[in-house]
């Protein structure tokens, strides 16, 4: 029997029901890397919209047998950045991980019907100069709120009302905080930059099973913010007329929540308005003019020549 958390909430003020089985669900984003080369932004504001998830490669695996998540297979991604300066860049991003494309590690999940893994956040981007004026290392800080559809079932195993137990489901969006650090080295050839990258970003988690009591968590959810994965990358960006586009390839190394296949990313990028150039080096002062000499008069054009020997 299939009963509404309403009525399941005045059922244990009643003094009904005593312990329960649960199992729960949660869809959870992607670990995608960064997105970016390590170069400075051409444009004083640069607007990027693409995929940082086209798809499942390979379908997602159980890592960490206790976590209940199921994984989204495309994720969209969208950010603006506006340059401070050669070296800075800070901005705003925006990511959804479709429900249409949700996989589940395991079996025994219950579906998650509450819509996309969305979450919105900043971005801060710095951008290193080398003594190789074509190699920068960029770093990257994200800092991200995820809302995470969630669904829990909880069974009535003991102290239920008399001759019956019950099982009744609840769902919902819960908001969790993530955190993305990165480092990408990248190099440019003309048009071309490339780069790689290593990237950790926290996984959205969920604990599958458990018992408890009324009191506790009694609302449902659970979802924590979950350990951080590491991801490494590889890509290319493509500068062609006024547009860039970037094309990257990764590997996802850390199995806990979730041990994932490789992963690509594909993002189209348009700069507005083009940054100042910088100024001119300043020219090295001219060497002083010497002191003049002793003074030397003319010679006389009149003045006989002077003996032979």
């Amino acid at each position: 029997m299939r009963t509404s958390f309403a009525y399941l909430a005045l059922l244990a003020l009643a003094g009904g029901c005593g312990t329960y089985r649960v199992n729960r669900s949660a869809l959870a984003p992607r670990p995608t890397p960064a997105m970016h080369s390590g170069h400075p932004l051409d444009g004083v504001v640069e607007l990027a919209g693409g995929l940082s998830s086209v798809s499942h490669l390979t379908e997602p695996s159980v890592g960490n047998p206790d976590s209940g998540v199921e994984v989204a297979g495309t994720q969209v991604r969208g950010d603006v950045r506006i340059r401070a300066s050669d070296t800075f860049a800070i901005g705003f991003l925006y990511e959804s991980g479709l429900d249409s494309s949700a996989a589940q590690p395991r079996d025994d999940l219950a579906p998650v019907d509450e819509g996309n893994v969305s979450g919105y956040g900043v971005t801060a981007e710095g951008s290193i100069p080398t003594s190789n004026p074509q190699l920068r290392i960029g770093l990257v800080l994200d800092l991200m709120m995820w809302r995470v559809p969630w669904v829990e079932w909880r069974t009535c195993i003991e102290n239920c009302l008399p001759g019956e137990g019950f099982t009744y489901e609840d769902s919902g969006i819960e908001s969790v905080s993530g955190l993305g650090l990165g480092v990408v080295p990248s190099y440019r050839v003309g048009s071309v930059t490339y780069f790689a990258g290593i990237n950790a970003r926290s996984h959205p988690d969920i604990e599958q099973k458990g018992v408890e009591m009324p009191g506790e968590n009694f609302e449902g959810g659970d979802v924590k913010p979950g350990p951080l994965n590491v991801t490494l990358s590889a890509g290319a960006e493509m500068s062609f007329g006024p547009l860039k586009g970037s094309l990257i390839a990764y590997q996802t190394v850390t199995r806990d929540p979730v041990q994932y296949g490789p992963g690509i990313a594909a993002l189209l990028t348009i700069p507005i308005g083009r940054p100042d150039p910088p100024p001119p080096p300043l020219a090295a002062p001219a060497a002083p003019a010497p002191p003049p000499g002793p003074y030397a008069p003319p010679p006389d054009p009149y003045a006989p020549p002077p003996p032979a020997y």
